[in-house]
Order: C-alpha cells, then structure tokens, then sequence
C-alpha cells in the first residue's frame, strides 16, 4: 500500500474526527516510511502523497511528509501541485508552511 493510498482512503477519519482513526492513519504513514516507500511516489487521485495530505486538510501529515523529503514542487494530480491543493483548499496555514518550505506557485515554468 502507498502513502497516498493511506491517506485517501482515510475520508471518513476526517468527516467524522476521529481523533484514534487518524493516529491509527499517521503510524501507518510513519510506519511506511520506515520501511522505505517512496515518499515522492507518483499516482492516485492527487497525484502524490503530499498533495492528497494537503488536499485532506492534514497538516501534520504534511509536515510529516516534508521531512521525510517530498518534494514540495511536485507536480500531477487533480491540483497539479500541493500549494495549489492548500490555495484552493482555503488551507491558509497548509500554504505558509509549504511557502517556508520553498513551494513556487509556477513549477511549470520551472519544470518545462
């Protein structure tokens, strides 16, 4: 199982808050990461494990992410990118933190 599977599989946990699911949900991250998946893997719906952590809202699995080294610019999905995921999102804190972290808003420039 991927990252971003983890994570979009977990909509009810978000819906209904509760709290013992999403630590249930952010060990099994960690616990991934552990083992070695690729943190940058590329697929599903938001097209990375990042932006479906944004795109849900999640900021600590974004930080969580982030430190194991997702790459912030990644671009794919239905946002094409995590800071546009947290823009359209309305996720104001999620945008500082990727700002910080050196999200450009135009990655296509950049990635050609």
């Amino acid at each position: 199982m991927s990252i971003a599977a983890v994570i979009q599989s977990s909509e009810a946990d978000d819906r209904d808050g509760v709290s013992y699911a999403i630590t249930v949900r952010d060990e099994t991250i960690l616990s991934l990461l552990k083992k070695g998946a690729d943190v940058n893997a590329q697929g599903g719906k938001f097209g990375n494990a990042l932006q479906a952590a944004v795109a849900r809202g999640s900021k600590a699995i974004v930080r969580l992410l982030l430190e194991w080294g997702a790459d912030v610019n990644a671009q794919g999905g239905l946002y094409n990118n995590a800071l546009e995921a947290a823009s359209v999102k309305g996720k104001n804190t999620i945008v500082e933190l990727l700002l910080e972290k050196g999200a450009c808003w135009n990655t296509e420039a950049q990635n050609p």
